[in-house]
């Protein structure tokens, strides 16, 4: 180290050592600029990440209005509004979102519950038990309320009863409405707007007092 620094005495004079030192000074405050992140820089960065985010996942949740079997045929079940076996059919019916599971029709056994949509004339998924499974016909019977028997063909059979879904999923099935899916729009909106001002809030109030200025 000591021989380098002799030669290059010998070599440069004492102007052109002090110039020399000089650039690579400044040479090392360039790298470690670049090393440093502005932090605006990064909190844009973040937000816009945020943004990009909250975008898709709206996307994603409006896909099952569009289409009511995307989730499952993605994911092999979606939630719905069913109204539960146990029940008596000559009292005030209770429905309840539950997880719909698609399938093998031709597997299905007595005992099993599946959900049927429009029983009774209305606009909800019913459970019913699976009574008999004829694989020939494509048709099974079945019953709600143990008495009375009706024939379903597989195409009528929407899917087998999984479970009741959990907060979770009666989050994304109202989210899956067209009034759950605009309650949604403005509870992301009012998210971003928050961590908007939580971020820039003192950029924009040296924005708002330099405007006052003028």
């Amino acid at each position: 180290m000591h021989l380098g620094c002799g030669i290059l005495n010998e070599l440069l004079s004492t102007e052109d050592l002090l110039l020399y030192l000089n650039h690579e000074s400044q040479t090392i405050v360039v790298e470690n600029q670049k090393k440093h992140i502005n932090p605006k820089k990064l909190k844009k960065i973040i937000f816009g990440s945020i943004v990009i985010l909250a975008v898709l996942h709206l996307v994603f949740m409006a896909l099952p209005m569009i289409s009511k079997d995307f989730t499952k045929d993605v994911f092999g079940y979606r939630y719905v509004i069913a109204i539960s076996k146990d029940q008596e059919i000559d009292e005030d019916l209770v429905g309840e979102v539950v997880r719909l599971k698609t399938i093998d029709k031709e597997a299905l056994s007595p005992g099993d519950r599946v959900l049927v949509f429009g029983l009774y004339g209305n606009s909800y998924y019913w459970e019913v038990e699976v009574l008999d499974n004829d694989t020939t016909d494509q048709e099974v019977e079945a019953t709600f309320d143990d008495v009375i028997r009706n024939r379903y063909t597989y195409d009528e059979i929407e899917g087998i009863y999984t479970d009741q879904a959990n907060i979770v999923g009666v989050f994304y099935y109202t989210a899956s409405t067209p009034r759950g899916y605009i309650t949604m729009i403005i509870l992301h909106a009012l998210i971003i707007y928050i961590l908007h001002y939580v971020m820039f809030k003192d950029k924009d109030k040296i924005l708002k007092d330099q405007k006052n200025e003028k």
